[in-house]
C-alpha cells in the first residue's frame, strides 16, 4: 500500500512539474515580448524627443529670420529702396538690394513654417503611436504579472508534490526494511527456539537415563544392605570365626565396591541434576531471549506503524488544509458578494428613505397654481415619447445617466436627445449618485451642449478645469449667463470644417506666487503654461494638451522659450481653450492661475489673456495676471 501511495504521488508530482514547467515557458515568453514592446517603446520615446528638438530648432530658426526680416525693415537702406519704389528681382545674393534680402528671408520663414507643421504632424503621430504602444506594454505587463504569480504557485505546487512524493518513497522504504526486519528476528527466533528444544530433549534424555542408574544402584544398595544382614546373622550362628571372617571379608569386600558403586552413581546423579539444572537456567534464558526478542520485533512493528499512522496523518492534515483553503476562500467569495448585497440594499433603503422623506414633503399642487405653470418636470422614459410632448414639459437628467444612454445606444440615445433638444429644454445637473463615485472626470460641460441640453448645472463646491472651461463658454457674451445656441443644433448636422490655428505663448505678467512660496518656502516661481484644447463632442474624447516651458526673468515677467503649437478645430463653437500657468518649483506641480476662451473668440495677432485665480475671480494679487499669447489662423 506504501508503495502505491508512492508511485501515485510520483505521478502527481510528474504532472505538476510538466505543469510548472509549462506555465514557466509561457512566463518566459511574455518576458520576452516584454522586453520587445521596452525597446519599441523606447525607440518610439526617441523618435518623439528627435522630432521635438527639430521643431525647437525651426523654431529658433523662425525666431532668428523674423529677427532679421525686422532688422532689415528698420533699416534706413531699406526705407530708401522702398521709398525709391525699388523692385524685388528675385536674387539674394551677397551684396545685393536689402529689398530682395527681405523677400529671401520671408521664403526662408515661410519653408520654416511649413516644415515646423510637418513635424508637428510628425509629432502628433509619433506620440499616438507611443501612448499605443505604452498601453500596450501596460497590458502586457499586467499579463507577465499575472502569469509570473500563476507559474510560481505552480512551482511551489510542483515542488510540494515532489516532497510529498520523497516522504511516501522513504516511508515505504522504511516499511519495506521494518518488515524484513522482522522477517528476518522471526527467523532467528524461532531457530532459537528449535535448537534450544532439541538441547532440552537431548538433556532430558541423560537426565533420565541418570536417575534410571540410581535408582539400580540404589535397588543393588538395599540387596547389598540386606545380604551383608544375613551374613552377620549367619556369622553370630557360626562356630568357624576363621571361615566367617573370610566370608565376612569378602561381604566387607562386595559391601565396599557397592559402596564405591554407589557412591559413584550418587556423584554422577549429583553431576548430572547439576547439568540438568544448568540446562533447565539455559532453557529458561532461552526463553527470555525469545520472549525478548519478540517483544523487540513488537517494538519495532509499533514504531513502523506509529510512523506510517504519523505520515499518514499528515497527508490528512494536509488534504483537510487543502479543503480548508478551499472553504475560506468560498467564505471569502460569499462574503464579499453578501457585502455588495448588502452595501446595494443599504443604498436602496437610504433613497427610498430619501424618496419617502421627499414624498412626505410633496403636496398637491392646486389646480389654479397649475394652471399658472409653464414648465412640467417629467421623467425621461422614451425619447419617441417625449418628442410628442407640449413644449411646456422638460426633462432633467443626470450627468451619469446621461453618459449610460450613449454609452449603450450611441447613435439612437444622441438623435433622440437632439431631436427633443430643438423644441424643448432639457437640464443636466450632478446628482448624488455622481458625488458618491467622485465621477468628476464625466461632469463635463461641452458633451450636453453638444447635444443641445439648454440648462447645465455644475459643482461649484469642488473648482477645476470643467468649471473653468463653464464659466469661460459665456465670457463671450459678457459674462451674463445666456448664451445662442449653435445653428447646427436646430436642424441637420452640417459637414465639419476644419480649421488651424497657430497660439504662440511670448510671456506671463504680474504672476503671484504659488501657495508653496507665498507660506515662504520659496524665492521665486517655475512657472509653466499648459494649453488645452476641448474640441470633442463625445464624452470619451480626449483633449489635447500641450505644455511649454517657461524661464524666469527679472521683474514679474516670463519669456516663454518652446512656446508654439498648432491645434485643430472641426466646431469653433464647441472648442474651448483653456491656459493653465502651474508652478514647477517644487516636486509636484502647483495651480497659479488660468483662464478659458472659445475658440470662436480667437482672434488673430497679438492678444492678452486675462487670468483667474482657483476660486475663477480676479482679485487681489491676481487682478492684473496675464499671459501674451500671439495667435494666427492657418490655411
Amino acid at each position: 500500500d506504501a508503495e502505491a501511495r508512492a508511485n501515485k504521488a510520483h505521478a502527481n508530482a510528474a504532472k505538476d512539474r510538466a505543469r510548472s514547467d509549462e506555465e514557466t515557458q509561457k512566463e518566459e515568453q511574455l518576458e520576452q515580448k516584454v522586453t520587445s514592446l521596452v525597446t519599441t517603446c523606447k525607440e518610439a520615446s526617441r523618435h518623439v524627443k528627435e522630432t521635438r528638438q527639430r521643431i525647437e530648432r525651426l523654431s529658433e530658426g523662425i525666431d532668428r529670420v523674423a529677427e532679421q526680416i525686422k532688422l532689415i525693415e528698420n533699416s534706413s537702406q531699406y526705407q530708401n529702396e522702398r521709398r525709391s519704389g525699388k523692385v524685388p528681382s528675385g536674387a539674394a545674393k551677397h551684396g545685393g538690394s536689402f529689398v530682395d534680402k527681405r523677400e529671401a528671408k520671408k521664403a526662408e520663414l515661410e519653408g520654416l513654417t511649413r516644415k515646423i507643421r510637418e513635424s508637428t504632424q510628425h509629432l502628433k503621430a509619433a506620440e499616438q503611436d507611443k501612448q499605443h504602444l505604452q498601453s500596450d506594454f501596460e497590458e502586457m505587463n499586467q499579463v507577465l504579472r499575472l502569469q509570473t504569480e500563476l507559474a510560481s504557485k505552480m512551482r511551489k505546487v510542483a515542488d510540494r508534490s515532489a516532497h510529498v512524493a520523497e516522504e511516501l518513497a522513504e516511508h515505504a522504504e522504511e516499511e519495506r526494511e521494518a518488515a524484513n526486519l522482522r522477517h528476518v528476528a522471526r527467523q532467528r527466533a524461532e531457530a532459537n527456539v528449535q535448537n534450544r528444544g532439541n538441547h532440552t530433549e537431548s538433556l532430558q534424555t541423560q537426565y533420565r537415563e541418570a536417575k534410571r542408574a540410581a535408582s539400580e544402584a540404589t535397588s543393588l544398595a538395599k540387596e547389598s544392605r540386606k545380604h551383608a544382614d544375613q551374613l552377620e546373622k549367619c556369622l553370630e550362628e557360626a562356630r568357624d570365626f576363621t571361615r566367617l571372617a573370610q566370608i565376612v571379608e569378602e561381604r566387607e569386600w562386595g559391601r565396599n565396591e557397592a559402596r564405591s558403586y554407589y557412591e559413584y552413581a550418587l556423584k554422577e546423579k549429583e553431576e548430572k541434576d547439576s547439568f540438568m539444572l544448568q540446562q533447565k537456567k539455559l532453557v529458561e534464558v532461552s526463553d527470555e531471549v525469545r520472549e525478548a526478542t519478540n517483544r523487540n520485533s513488537n517494538v519495532d512493528l509499533d514504531k513502523v506503524r506509529l510512523r506510517r499512522s504519523s505520515h499518514q496523518g499528515a497527508i490528512d492534515l494536509y488534504n483537510r488544509s487543502v479543503v480548508l483553503s478551499r472553504m475560506v476562500e468560498d467564505a471569502k467569495r460569499h462574503a464579499e458578494q453578501a457585502k455588495k448585497i448588502a452595501e446595494g440594499n443599504a443604498k436602496i433603503a437610504r433613497r427610498a428613505q430619501e424618496y419617502k422623506e421627499k414624498m412626505d414633503l410633496v403636496v398637491e399642487i392646486p389646480k389654479k397654481l397649475a394652471g399658472q405653470t409653464l414648465l412640467h418636470s417629467l421623467r425621461h422614459f422614451h425619447w419617441d415619447k417625449s418628442n410628442i410632448l407640449s413644449n411646456a414639459h422638460f426633462h432633467s437628467i443626470p450627468f451619469h445617466v446621461l453618459h449610460r444612454m450613449i454609452d449603450t445606444q450611441s447613435d439612437f440615445q444622441e438623435r433622440g436627445i437632439r431631436n427633443f433638444t430643438q423644441s424643448h429644454l432639457c437640464r443636466i445637473f450632478p446628482s448624488c449618485v455622481d458625488a458618491e463615485k467622485n465621477a468628476v472626470s464625466i461632469q463635463d460641460p461641452i458633451f450636453p451642449w453638444s447635444m443641445g441640453c439648454q440648462l447645465v448645472s455644475m459643482n461649484y463646491s469642488n473648482p477645476n478645469e470643467k468649471l473653468l472651461i463653464y464659466e469661460g463658454m459665456f465670457r463671450r457674451s459678457g459674462s451674463c449667463g445666456y448664451i445662442l445656441k449653435s445653428p447646427h443644433l436646430f436642424g441637420p448636422r452640417p459637414d465639419p470644417t476644419l480649421q488651424r490655428w497657430s497660439i504662440k505663448i511670448l510671456g506671463a505678467y504680474h504672476l503671484p506666487k504659488s501657495g508653496t512660496n507665498r507660506r515662504g518656502n520659496g524665492s521665486g516661481v517655475n512657472p509653466v503654461v499648459r494649453l488645452t484644447v476641448h474640441a470633442g463632442e463625445k464624452a470619451w474624447a480626449l483633449p489635447f494638451a500641450f505644455d511649454t516651458s517657461l524661464k524666469q526673468r527679472a521683474g514679474s515677467i516670463s519669456h516663454s522659450t518652446v512656446n508654439a503649437c498648432t491645434i485643430d478645430v472641426d466646431n469653433e463653437w464647441l472648442a474651448m481653450a483653456s491656459f493653465t500657468v502651474l508652478d514647477k518649483s517644487s516636486d509636484k506641480s502647483e495651480f497659479i492661475a488660468g483662464a478659458a476662451v472659445p475658440v470662436s473668440s480667437f482672434r488673430e495677432g497679438y492678444r492678452s489673456v486675462a487670468l483667474f485665480d482657483a476660486n475663477h475671480t480676479r482679485s487681489g494679487v491676481f487682478k492684473f495676471a496675464s499671459i501674451l499669447v500671439h495667435v494666427s489662423k492657418l490655411d
